[in-house]
């Protein structure tokens, strides 16, 4: 059986957000055929990075590769450079099928996705 993750959902076809991705959601996620994962989070499970890299996905962890530019505050609130950086990644096809996920996969997670429309230009 598949489980789908906490607050997953279909951005539009090929790009996917979801709360931190447990050993359950394993199955369901491999449907996705994933190319990129985006970790939004300071230290996501050993498991999961474990499965992104036996999957052959590419995992971006922006809050990592950025550091030094204070990437989130300590409220969590993302900085404007990796906001830009996930969305550019978003927006290039050779990275789709595509997942976001953070902790609960609701608000570093929502202001991404809401950047991304913004940038659709959907009017919000």
């Amino acid at each position: 059986m598949k489980v789908v993750p906490t607050n997953y959902g279909m951005i539009e076809p090929g790009l996917h957000r979801c709360s931190e991705p447990k050993l359950q959601h394993f199955p369901f996620l491999r449907t996705l055929q994933l190319r990129v994962c985006v970790l939004l989070m300071e230290d996501p499970s050993p498991a999961l990075l474990a499965w992104l890299h036996e999957s052959n996905i590419r995992i971006e962890q922006p809050l990592q590769a950025l550091g030094g530019e204070r990437p989130a505050t300590r409220d969590g609130t993302l900085s404007e450079q990796v906001v830009t950086y996930i969305v550019d990644l978003m927006l290039r096809h050779n990275n789709l099928p595509l997942l976001v996920t953070c902790p609960m996969g609701r608000y570093r997670t929502g202001v991404v996705v809401g950047c991304f429309r913004k940038v659709q230009r959907w009017s919000l």
